[in-house]
């Protein structure tokens, strides 16, 4: 037994939950980075700040251009982007309400020896052959992101179809499109914009653990390695990306590579009493006794919900009698 539901991130790093609230206290901040107008590439390094009234933090770009600020709480922030040699810019999120994820884009600013002739907002065509993004097509998604926020699955999906419809290769809408459908349990319209978004970018993690964890809703957990193994690889400082490989692993009989993603994760965040449990559970089937029993100890000792506790619990007593 699992005792969380699969989450669906958007874009790179932009965590929606669909089913599951983690509470004010865990409210986390995402959000993305565009290439100033006219432009095609980030920079090299850009520097991100998160600003309110007796709120400061500051985060590194890391990926495909996102960022996180963790443990949130109620307002409204200004995030702010600069990076050697440009304007800085800063958009706003609010972060109110029961979500417990809040998303946020923004353009990066023009070089400054160049911020007297860079392209007017709105001036920005698209252009397959050099990857470009409209501001029409960025604005309709960060509507639609900010209706998927609201769990207003409808507008978002409009909004985020006008995106794909003003720039087809916007992988991002792709994805997040995705996620309105997964919401909805749509799942075979889900999986088919997950798979545009890897097929689009396929260095995308996001999309790749998208289209991983849609697989494993769908039962087919042995399509999901592929992708999910993918994210892992992008994602190598991220524990959830190895957390979900494990499930897909465990699910699809292969216990053993299993055991190394779930314990890679764990190395990353040991705080994750659901994977603790999980190693429990696949060391019990490689009769591995004597860990899988130390396992369901330390979930006892990292505070779990009462579920997962006495799930713990009734496995020690069974394995107590074994390993004597």
């Amino acid at each position: 037994m699992r005792f969380t539901r699969f989450r669906i991130f958007l874009c790179l790093a932009l965590p929606m939950v669909f089913g599951f609230n983690l509470g004010a206290a865990n409210r986390v901040i995402r959000g993305t980075l565009f290439p100033a107008y006219g432009e095609t590439q980030l920079p090299d390094k850009m520097t991100i700040t998160l600003s309110s009234q007796g709120v400061l933090q500051t985060a590194m770009s890391w990926g495909a251009g996102s960022f996180s600020f963790e443990n949130v709480s109620e307002g409204s922030y200004v995030v702010t982007v600069t990076a050697p040699g440009r304007q800085s810019a800063s958009a706003v999120v609010d972060v109110q309400g029961p979500g417990s994820f809040f998303v946020v884009s923004v353009v990066v600013g023009p070089p400054i020896e160049d911020s007297q002739n860079s392209p007017t907002r709105g001036a920005a065509v698209v252009d397959v052959a050099t990857l470009r993004i409209p501001e029409k097509a960025i604005k309709a998604f960060e509507e639609g992101v900010s209706y998927l926020n609201k769990n207003e699955s409808r507008k978002a999906e409009e909004r985020l179809q006008r995106a794909i419809s003003e720039y087809p290769h916007f992988h991002h809408a792709h994805n997040a499109l995705g996620i309105v459908y997964t919401r909805s349990k749509r799942l075979k319209e889900a999986r088919e914009e997950f798979t545009k978004a890897v097929e689009i970018n396929p260095d995308s993690p996001g999309a790749q653990r998208n289209l991983g964890l849609v697989m494993l809703l769908q039962n087919e957990p042995a399509k999901a390695i592929g992708p999910l193994l993918a994210a892992a690889r992008l994602e190598q400082s991220d524990p959830r990306s190895f957390d979900y490989l494990g499930e897909a692993y465990f699910l699809a009989g292969q216990p053993n590579e299993a055991r190394q993603s779930f314990e890679k994760c764990l190395s990353l965040d040991p705080k994750r009493y659901e994977v603790t449990f999980r190693l429990g559970e696949v060391c019990t089937r490689t009769t591995d006794f004597t860990q899988a029993l130390a396992y369901f100890k330390q979930v006892l000792k990292q505070n779990p919900p009462p579920e997962l506790a006495a799930a713990a619990k009734a496995n020690i007593e069974k394995l107590q009698s074994m390993v004597r």
